[in-house]
């Protein structure tokens, strides 16, 4: 009988030092995973700006930018492209003239790349250089560089754009209203001119859809046409 306790207390205390061991194991291994890692966990709140420094960014500016969280770079307005998805996109030619008249001169195609709730407008010239000059997504998988998604709700758009210059509080109004549907991002240096914009739209209060485009109409030296 005491030889049956005997072994019934050393196998609950073998039990024990096991699940301690275990628990240890696992608070020492705290390396933290970047989203984009192959064994990092699918993330609802992936934020590109804690993970990718806008110092060593070579496009136009960091924050007109889309990523997803299993590419190390991302899509941007005139560039750089990359294809986000495995699939080969439909591709739509567009007419000679679809957008600004000066890059009429330049030998070239213009064309529409689309994906399942991507598409990518892109020019292409007679050498392979290649111009991204809008983007549009519905697409949950795609981030803006502030960590911005479908799905996002109108306040977390506005605790990370407090730059955007809006009045915040008449701007959630409107929305609210369905007066607004739109929320536009525009950055700073360039404000007042031709500029490329972040637009977000809302359905119910949450981001339905994201465009990094230029403006519909601009000054008479700059046109665009298809764009809106």
């Amino acid at each position: 009988m005491k030889t049956k306790r005997f072994l019934i207390i050393v196998v609950l205390l073998l039990i024990t030092i096991s699940y301690i061991i275990s628990l240890r194991s696992s608070s020492e291994d705290n390396t933290p995973i970047a989203p984009n890692s192959p064994n990092a966990p699918p993330s609802p709140s992936f934020q590109p700006a804690v993970f990718f420094s806008s110092d060593t960014y070579q496009g136009l500016d960091i924050e007109l930018t889309f990523w997803h969280e299993t590419h190390d770079s991302p899509s941007a307005i005139w560039g750089p492209f990359v294809p986000f998805f495995n699939e080969a996109p439909i591709v739509e030619r567009r007419p000679d003239d679809y957008i600004w008249h000066f890059v009429a001169d330049v030998a070239g195609t213009f064309e529409c790349y689309y994906w399942d709730n991507f598409e990518v407008d892109i020019f292409t010239t007679s050498t392979g250089d290649i111009t991204v000059y809008r983007m549009s997504t519905t697409s949950p998988e795609i981030y803006s560089y502030r960590g911005i998604h479908i799905g996002s709700t109108m306040e977390a758009v506005i605790a990370a754009y407090p730059d955007a210059g809006l009045d915040f509080k008449e701007w959630a109004a409107e929305l609210e209203a369905g007066v607004s549907d739109c929320f536009d991002y525009v950055l700073d240096e360039y404000q007042g001119s031709f500029a490329p914009i972040l637009s977000f739209y809302f359905k119910n209060g949450i981001v339905a859809s994201m465009e990094l485009h230029y403006p519909a109409k601009a000054t008479d030296e700059y046109t665009i046409r298809g764009i809106g």
